[in-house]
């Protein structure tokens, strides 16, 4: 077993967004821990709150009424639970940009809390169009993220 304890991930890239959050009861098992799958969606959120800080809330998804269009879609996940979070913690979603593909690109979330990595989520987001095939980056989002990363 692999100590991630004296293994931080090794990034030179700097911090794309960072989100703070609280853990609420909702959050957590009967324990009083984070239940592993709401790590994915506090990621979410702070992918949201990134998208909107950055100026590329359109990017997001369609607004209900609106026609189907490209999308940006998560393709591809993987997570390391290093640390548990607990009731209450102040947590912090740091978002990195890792690489810029033609139409897709790499993502790294790291949830840190009591100045710990707690999860390490490695996300492949993907620009599709309405019939769920890939589309190149559009300009402006490629500009943005990279400017702030790659």
């Amino acid at each position: 077993m692999r100590d991630h304890s004296v293994q931080p991930q090794a990034t030179d890239l700097p911090p794309l967004h960072q989100c703070p959050m609280r853990v609420v009861y909702a959050d957590t098992d009967a324990g009083g821990v984070v239940y592993h799958a709401r790590y994915l969606d506090m990621a979410e959120r702070a992918r949201a709150e990134m998208m909107f800080a950055l100026g590329l809330s359109e990017f997001i998804q369609s607004k209900p009424g609106e026609p189907s269009g490209n999308l940006l879609v998560v393709r591809r996940v993987e997570i390391d639970y290093l640390r548990p979070a607990r009731l209450y913690d102040d947590l912090t979603v740091t978002s990195y940009v890792k690489k810029l593909g033609g139409s897709s690109f790499d993502l790294l979330q790291e949830i840190s809390g009591h100045d710990q990595i707690l999860v390490r989520i490695n996300l492949v987001l993907v620009w599709i169009d309405g019939q769920f095939r890939p589309q190149r980056l559009p300009a402006r989002l490629r500009q943005v993220l990279a400017a702030r990363g790659v």
